[in-house]
């Protein structure tokens, strides 16, 4: 399964829970979802992607940015961002620089299209805390 494809299916998940009232954020969710939004905002921006290490980089802070966001909160929020980071977790696997020393701790060099399918996942994300519940 695809990083994108992981987050789809929690990202729909959490919309049905918000939609039919399931899950009704709190003010201190939403405080945590504001800055949440501006650390993903990188992956908005329209950039030319950049070097693999950039875009590796910008992966990683996202997932930081999660994590860190994640261990600020309880009940559905941190339910929620627990099933992205672990959805987000195989850029944690990822290398963008080549193991000339054979010490790469089991670390992989993705592909053009596996960067671009985690950077759409952290798009989906962003997507879904932006939207009218979270304001």
């Amino acid at each position: 399964m695809s990083v994108y494809s992981a987050v789809q299916a929690v990202v729909e998940e959490a919309e049905q829970e918000l939609v039919c009232g399931a899950w009704k954020p709190t003010e201190i969710d939403r405080g945590l979802v504001q800055r949440l939004r501006g650390s993903l905002q990188p992956f908005i921006a329209d950039e030319d992607g950049g070097s693999s290490t950039e875009r590796l980089e910008r992966l990683r802070e996202g997932m930081a940015a999660v994590a860190i966001t994640l261990a600020s909160c309880h009940g559905p929020l941190a339910w929620f961002l627990g099933q992205c980071a672990t959805a987000l977790s195989p850029v944690l696997q990822w290398r963008s620089l080549p193991a000339d020393t054979g010490h790469a701790f089991k670390t992989t060099m993705p592909t053009p299209e596996q960067f671009t399918d985690a950077e759409r996942a952290f798009v989906l994300l962003h997507t879904l805390l932006t939207g009218p519940r979270w304001n």
